[in-house]
């Protein structure tokens, strides 16, 4: 997980920066959608980036700590609950252009999930006509495989019938509209 600090603001978060700036100014994205807030790091950065945030937490346990530290932050909307019925719900909130960050998953805290560790497919197939304008990004690559996650391929199955352009950049797998060539800024 990479920290990064922007002005005063510590963020642990798998999202590097930089990429969220290049699709950003790439495709015109305004907004961030994100599943998996846990303790809000990524919606933090999130705010400080776009001009809105909606983001939702599958475990209640962690809800409590990021529910206060996003309420310093007007832009974000935040909630608790089942990630792939939330976005279901949230389709009509897609007008601007958006990166999505699909980072929900069972972390350890709270009852283990019946459905698996991941909602990732239930996710990609609520958002799956969605593409055209929209950027999709799925957190923590290599743990896809698990128990408990689908499997690599299965992920990338699912992605690719979007429709769009699908790599890995670092732990992440990318989903655009259009072919993307990530700049690594210079250290």
């Amino acid at each position: 997980m990479a920290k990064q600090v922007f002005t005063n603001v510590t963020i642990n978060t798998n999202l590097v920066p930089s990429l969220a700036i290049q699709l950003r100014a790439a495709y015109g994205l305004k907004q961030m959608i994100e599943t998996g807030t846990y303790y809000g790091d990524t919606a933090v950065m999130g705010a400080l980036l776009f001009d809105s945030v909606l983001t939702c937490e599958l475990v209640p346990e962690t809800f409590p700590t990021a529910a206060p530290r996003l309420a310093q932050y007007p832009n974000v909307m935040y909630c608790a609950g089942d990630s792939a019925a939330w976005l279901r719900s949230r389709l009509f909130e897609t007008e601007p252009a958006s990166l999505f960050w699909l980072d929900a998953h069972w972390t350890g805290i709270g009852p283990r999930p019946e459905a698996g560790d991941s909602p990732i497919l239930d996710e990609l197939a609520a958002i799956r006509s969605l593409l055209g304008k929209h950027v999709v990004l799925v957190d923590d690559v290599r743990l896809f495989g698990s128990q408990g996650w689908p499997t690599l391929k299965e992920l990338e199955k699912a992605a690719g019938l979007m429709g769009g352009y699908v790599q890995h950049i670092g732990d992440v797998l990318v989903v655009t509209p259009t072919p993307f060539a990530y700049k690594v800024p210079p250290t």
